[in-house]
């Protein structure tokens, strides 16, 4: 019997930004491509539905599109651009 993720890792509300200007991320819930995780999986740690748990300093360049909380978005003002909610968050789409 597996014990339960803590609150951090649980099911979060993710919306897509588009970055602004060079951001590092060093902890939180990610939802990205495989394309993006390629570039960065010694750092990240595979959840469900194409999110990942920030484990080390994760870097994203300006025209990137990513999948954050938004409270780690509001830690970023400034250097996002929320455009909608995440696909995998709506109900009926991919």
């Amino acid at each position: 019997m597996s014990s339960p993720q803590p609150q951090h890792l649980q099911e979060k509300t993710m919306n897509l930004y588009k970055v602004l200007e060079p951001i590092e991320l060093h902890r939180g819930i990610v939802e990205l491509t495989q394309d993006q995780v390629m570039q960065r999986m010694r750092y990240l740690k595979s959840l469900k539905n194409n999110k990942y748990d920030v484990k080390g300093p994760v870097y994203f360049k300006r025209g990137e599109i990513i999948g954050l909380t938004p409270d780690t978005a509001e830690r970023l003002t400034g250097c996002l651009e929320m455009l909608t909610k995440s696909p995998t968050n709506q109900k009926g789409t991919k």
